[in-house]
């Protein structure tokens, strides 16, 4: 899902946006390992103190966020993504041995 994971980097904390909320709604994310997040917040029940203004009425965008996951993982676009990236990988290759002068 993230470029990261490819690499086994397990960061601190990830944000994430705007393809959360599938094109329709403003959503935002943060996700945090649990040791920092309990440095943050404590527990989830304090956690709600600090974010009750983003609580308010926003049903739409979250029924939203939950439907764009659906659809990137029900239609295999992380696959997808990963068979193009190589299809480009390779053409490009082909491109680097065509004009070696020009792409290195």
């Amino acid at each position: 899902f993230y470029a990261f994971e490819h690499y086994g980097v397990v960061p601190d904390v990830t944000a994430l946006a705007k393809s959360l909320g599938g094109g329709k709604a403003a959503v935002g994310a943060m996700i945090a390992r649990r040791e920092v997040y309990m440095k943050a917040y404590g527990t989830p029940k304090t956690a709600m103190i600090h974010a009750m203004a983003t609580f308010g009425g926003m049903g739409e965008a979250c029924v939203t966020s939950i439907e764009a996951l659906n659809v990137l993982y029900d239609e295999g676009l992380i696959d997808n993504a990963a068979v193009t990236g190589d299809y480009l990988l390779q053409r490009l290759q082909t491109l680097r041995e065509k004009y070696p002068t020009i792409i290195k």
